[in-house]
């Protein structure tokens, strides 16, 4: 008997991810949607989009994004090929109707490399070790203009990283300007490193700044990174 046998080299990083979300008080559904996402390359997708207002309409535009770009992406579209195909969706479509927001991350588990790619986003956090850095981005959402750019930035994560991302309805959750700072403090103010420990902690805290009514819809996803060696 023959069998054919096919080798693979193995990631050098694992992953665990944790989501925690709430529709805004008064909604039966979410209109954020999210997405974990495995690709053949070896890399982690994590997508977060945030439909405008909220209920059915917002939920149906983003977990429509959400999917579309998953097909995309699995069948080997670039990433900004595939985000700039979205947009010019959205935008013929719906005529600038509607537009709902798209936050990417993704993690070479080979090399540790990091892209984050927004379109209209909130912040995203990395906690390392010794400090907290925040991805801030600009840039519209996706459906508001045809030649709407994505923002860019790369980092490389080592062994005991954490990606948290969320949506404004956590930031905006906390008072002032500067709302990323609260979400910051509780990430260097937490010894875990349990991703859906810290995503449940970080809405908490902000459905307690709320009086424990959702003024929009909240999600948080997060991803701890481990080298296997």
């Amino acid at each position: 008997e023959f069998e054919t046998i096919r080798f693979a080299q193995d990631t050098n990083f694992k992953t665990l991810t944790g989501l925690a979300r709430v529709a805004k008080s008064g909604e039966q559904v979410s209109g954020d949607n999210f997405s974990f996402l495995e690709l053949g390359t070896g890399e982690l997708l994590m997508v977060l989009s945030d439909g405008m207002g909220s209920g059915n309409e917002a939920c149906q535009d983003s977990e429509a994004l959400v999917n579309v770009l998953e097909d995309l992406l699995e069948v080997g579209f670039q990433k900004e090929s595939a985000i700039r195909m979205l947009n010019s969706f959205f935008v013929l479509s719906y005529e600038g109707r509607t537009f709902t927001t798209l936050d990417m991350t993704s993690i070479n588990l080979y090399t540790g490399e990091c892209e984050f790619l927004k379109n209209g986003a909130a912040a995203t956090f990395v906690k390392r070790k010794d400090r907290v850095e925040i991805i801030v981005s600009s840039a519209l959402p996706v459906g508001v203009e045809l030649q709407a750019q994505t923002t860019s930035e790369r980092t490389v994560l080592q062994d005991g990283d954490l990606v948290v991302m969320v949506t404004d309805g956590i930031l905006d959750a906390f008072p002032g300007e500067d709302k990323e700072f609260y979400v910051q403090n509780i990430l260097e103010n937490t010894n875990s490193s349990n991703p859906s420990d810290i995503a449940n902690r970080i809405l908490m805290q902000a459905l307690e700044r709320s009086a424990h009514l959702a003024p929009d819809d909240m999600s948080v996803l997060a991803a701890g990174v481990w080298d296997k060696a």
